[in-house]
């Protein structure tokens, strides 16, 4: 999966738009900028957030476009706005399009000569006139998957008004020749070489591959979420725990809280079920680990929960018995995110996990590419027997206790990224005793929602 976005708040009113300026605070930087005779030009007539969008102004015969690549998938969505609409034009004029490596269409998105939209397919043969005239303000959301014949494309539309939940016009189409080879670049702006010489703006586009859904509209996208807060590490030797609120939780504020608890049995395996979390609480991953070395089971959890309302005091998280065995100890740490998504699934990458039930020293969690910009990562380590602990080069130790009187730790750390690359591998190593260990590690970036009328795959 690849999504980039670009909202053009990190240029200059009325310069020149190149590959070399557009990145930065715009966002991903564009692959091509192309307007030969014309301009694409930074515009502050043209912003449908922030303070700037694009302008292109074509010459007649020419394009005037910019363009993303590198996308290599069969499906896809886009979204963009159109803060002032298009100027007048007698043809079809394609403002959005969607084509392979090698140039060969797959569909594009068009406004005729009345001003009204069009999909039209690896042709350029239009599958669907929509009633709606293309109007200031517009937000267009669009996604489709490649067929694998040239007649069972797919395709899904809807525009609205502004940063509104519900479309002023949809539609679908699931039969369209869309070609059979994945698509890899998309372009914005006047694609076509026409005599249409007016003017166009786009603001705040976004383009996802791998998937047809799109990135929420509240999502804050260019801004990597931090931890504001977290409540100190509650250790339990009871069926209950109670985690501190971390402080500055208010209305819409996401908590996250890693919670594990170990048994000292090895005969029936703890399930999600061993832990009752405080109301509002989604679970997000459980893991179990049993240990081979010194006998026993441990499980581990990361939870969220979008905050109602102002809290404080703490969470109330109840265990259970596994095997007929109370809980020998448990711990839990609520966290407070700063700069995260707005609602839905914080974690957008999944959930890694890696242990080793045996006598170890280190273990790894294999090398990774986050799938967007902008993410935080958080660990929880646990080693049963060591003195002290490493988390991987560059990550930070946000807490650290003792499991026992003097040895075994449970350290909670985390790293960021500003731009996706790969991570290399991390590595989670202790020093003492060699014991089992594991790693369970979170991924948190404004994730991804589906479009609010669309139920597709």
């Amino acid at each position: 999966m690849i999504i980039k976005t670009n909202t053009a708040e990190g240029g200059t009113d009325s310069a020149a738009v190149t590959t070399g300026n557009s990145g930065g605070a715009s966002g991903d930087a564009w692959t091509v900028v192309s307007s030969p005779s014309g301009s694409v030009t930074y515009s502050a007539s043209q912003y449908q957030h922030g303070s700037l969008g694009y302008l292109f102004s074509p010459a007649s015969g020419q394009q005037s476009l910019v363009r993303w690549t590198g996308f290599n998938d069969k499906a896809g969505a886009v979204r963009f706005y159109l803060p002032t609409g298009i100027s007048a034009h007698s043809s079809n004029e394609p403002i959005c399009m969607i084509y392979t490596a090698t140039g060969t269409g797959i569909t594009n998105i068009s406004v005729n000569s009345a001003g009204n939209y069009i999909i039209q397919d690896a042709t350029g043969s239009s599958v669907h006139l929509f009633t709606s005239v293309c109007s200031a303000g517009d937000r267009i959301e669009y996604s489709f998957t490649v067929g694998t014949t040239t007649s069972n494309g797919s395709w899904n539309f809807a525009l609205y008004q502004g940063d509104a939940l519900t479309p002023v016009e949809t539609g679908s189409g699931a039969a369209e020749n869309f070609g059979t080879t994945a698509w890899d670049r998309v372009q914005f702006g006047k694609i076509t070489t026409s005599t249409w010489t007016g003017t166009i703006g786009f603001d705040d586009m976004t383009v996802a591959s791998g998937t047809t859904t799109l990135p929420a509209l509240n999502a804050k996208w260019g801004v990597t979420p931090t931890i504001a807060s977290m409540g100190s590490t509650v250790v339990s030797t009871t069926t209950s725990a109670a985690i501190p609120v971390p402080a500055g939780i208010v209305s819409t504020s996401l908590v996250v809280v890693w919670f594990w608890s170990f048994w000292i049995e090895t005969g029936t395996a703890p399930t999600a079920a061993a832990f009752s979390p405080s109301a509002g609480f989604v679970l997000g991953d459980f893991r179990s680990l049993l240990d081979t070395n010194i006998g026993f089971y441990s499980a581990s959890a990361w939870y969220y929960k979008y905050a109602t309302g102002s809290e404080s005091g703490t969470y109330s998280f109840s265990i259970s018995t596994v095997g007929g065995t109370a809980p020998f100890k448990s711990f839990g740490t609520a966290f407070n995110i700063a700069n995260g998504p707005g609602n839905d699934n914080p974690f957008v990458d999944g959930i890694r996990y890696i242990s080793n039930g045996g006598a170890v020293t280190s273990v790894t969690i294999p090398a990774f590419t986050p799938g967007g910009d902008s993410s935080l990562f958080m660990a929880g380590y646990v080693d049963g027997s060591a003195t002290a602990v490493t988390l991987p080069a560059g990550w930070a130790t946000d807490s650290s206790t003792l499991i026992n009187t003097s040895t075994g730790y449970q350290v909670i750390g985390h790293n960021s990224q500003t731009i996706a690359t790969n991570t290399g591998a991390l590595t989670f190593s202790a020093t003492g005793a060699a014991s089992s260990m594991f790693a369970h590690m979170c991924v948190i970036r404004p994730p991804l929602a589906g479009l609010p009328w669309l139920s597709f795959s």
